[in-house]
């Protein structure tokens, strides 16, 4: 019920580090680096609500569907 909670953002953080790849986690105009946990909690996402995620680097292809399934 609080959207982006502390759990969901320190698993996604611990799955992107799995990643040679940077994550960017978009909320309308606000932005948050995906390796940092008070960003993603800042983003205040709440349930239900889309959002925009970013992935580079050379691991970007294989990281991309796990980190997206970590926000679904």
């Amino acid at each position: 019920p609080n959207g982006l909670h502390p759990r969901l953002a320190d698993r996604f953080i611990r799955t992107l580090k799995q990643y040679t790849c940077t994550a960017t986690i978009w909320n309308g105009e606000l932005s948050a680096d995906g390796s940092d946990i008070w960003g993603l909690i800042a983003l205040v996402v709440m349930p239900d609500s889309e959002v925009t995620l970013e992935v580079g680097g050379p691991d970007a292809a294989k990281a991309l569907d796990l980190l997206a399934e970590v926000l679904g």
